[in-house]
């Protein structure tokens, strides 16, 4: 199925079973400034504190400063494609 083919009731089912797998996390630390928008910078620091997960996001152009912290950042149709082939 296509993303943009998805009805909301799957869009849905999809969020709920994502969320019940989240963790939280305390940031104990910020890298700001480190991305050109301030509003993303929480994300990072998420992303590090979380221990390096990747990063997904259809704005990967704002995100690339953070593939110096070893950071991945991916696209939501990539992140679907990689999960896909395991």
């Amino acid at each position: 199925m296509i993303p943009g083919q998805m009805s909301s009731m799957v869009v849905s089912a999809f969020l709920d079973a994502f969320l019940l797998m989240a963790e939280t996390r305390d940031v104990f630390f910020r890298w700001r400034p480190w991305l050109p928008d301030p509003k993303d910078e929480c994300v990072l620091e998420l992303a590090v504190a979380a221990g390096y997960v990747p990063i997904t996001t259809c704005n990967v152009r704002d995100f690339q400063p953070a593939s110096a912290l070893g950071v991945r950042v991916m696209t939501p149709w990539g992140l679907s494609l990689e999960l896909k082939l395991k």
